[in-house]
């Protein structure tokens, strides 16, 4: 009987022990090349014969192998070769004389945390990107003889953010992220900024046609715009710069209006009639500009009221946007669990992050 109940409690775990190696084999055969590059494996090479080399390489002895020097100059010509793909292959889609910079550009400030954490490819066959052979945006401005502010690219490069391929999450900062010290790093690199927005997918990495943000992947979101409004509000010059394979759902500049209201638990109605307005067990507040209920009653500025949804109402609202953000603090230490929002032309979604309402449209 001992034995018998000895086996019984091994077969799960041998079970579990079994399926576990199965499925790391299987892992381990699928990502050999990258397994064997982080592990410094290298492997023997087979001679294919003594026979005519037909392609001759230009990197190669004539007897076919492969010398220091010969790597040297083929290292070399793949950086030419990915200078010259980016210089035929990047797109210029509006410019308003903003490029070339003018002779007075001389210190620039990198905003978006992809301008500290760019993508170099996208997900495909081949090794992983070695950081060596690539060249920061950073490194690339200061070459071309422009300073760049390290207060901003610094915080960025220390960011925790990352790009989840599961959530969808972009990996942006949001807008507590600007601080006031990264605001006044402004001041001395401020005659350009450059917003660099990323995406990154491919082979095992489809973008999400709904992410965390509640939105298409490829859409513009809030915290990118968040990013794009301090620089348009710091900055003269500013310069957008997509470090992506796929089109991104910019829309920018375009314009929409919108009615909604927030329905709030302000009011509080008798237990045995729902009809009478019990004022007592209604949320109050104090309305510095006054307001105007919809049954036409009055609060005289910087007095008590009732938190009514009608009196809270926002009429036109239009945003020369994609979306538009309001602070809503206020609103949940009110009314935490307990609201909701109607609203009227515009085709208009809700999305909450934090305390911050997202209007998308």
């Amino acid at each position: 009987m001992k034995k018998t109940g000895l086996w019984r409690g091994l077969t799960p775990v041998l079970w579990l022990l079994f399926t576990l190696c199965i499925g790391c084999t299987l892992l381990l055969m699928q990502w050999a090349g990258q397994v064997d590059r982080v592990l410094g494996i290298t492997h023997d090479t087979v001679s294919g014969g003594d026979g005519e080399i037909v392609y001759k390489s230009d990197y190669a002895e004539a007897d076919g192998s492969l010398t220091d020097a010969g790597r040297e100059k083929l290292r070399a010509d793949l950086r030419a070769h990915g200078v010259q793909t980016m210089e035929e292959g990047a797109v210029l889609l509006k410019n308003d004389g903003a490029l070339p910079f003018a002779d007075d550009i001389k210190n620039v400030t990198l905003l978006g945390r992809a301008s500290a954490d760019p993508v170099y490819r996208n997900t495909s066959g081949g090794p992983s990107f070695d950081p060596s052979d690539g060249v920061t945006l950073k490194a690339a401005l200061e070459g071309a003889g422009l300073s760049v502010n390290n207060t901003v690219y610094d915080a960025y490069a220390a960011s925790d953010k990352y790009r989840d391929k599961v959530t969808g999450d972009i990996g942006e900062e949001d807008p507590d992220f600007f601080t006031n010290d990264i605001i006044s790093s402004f001041d001395s690199y401020n005659d350009a900024a450059i917003v660099v927005l990323s995406r990154y997918s491919g082979e095992g990495n489809d973008l999400l046609t709904k992410d965390i943000d509640g939105i298409s992947q490829l859409a513009l979101h809030p915290d990118e715009q968040y990013a794009l409004q301090v620089a348009n509000e710091h900055f003269d010059t500013v310069i957008l710069l997509v470090n992506s394979g796929n089109p991104l759902e910019l829309r920018v500049g375009d314009a929409a209006t919108v009615n909604f209201s927030f329905a709030l638990c302000g009011r509080a109605y008798a237990a045995d009639d729902p009809t009478k307005l019990d004022d007592a067990a209604s949320t109050h507040v104090t309305y510095p500009n006054g307001t105007t209920y919809s049954n036409g009653e009055t609060v005289a500025p910087g007095a008590t009221g009732i938190l009514d949804d009608s009196s809270l109402m926002v009429e036109n609202t239009t945003a020369d946007s994609s979306y538009l953000r309001l602070g809503i603090g206020w609103l949940l230490d009110f009314c935490p669990d307990d609201f909701r929002i109607n609203y009227s032309e515009g085709g208009v979604s809700f999305a909450q992050k934090g305390e911050a309402l997202y209007l998308y449209f």
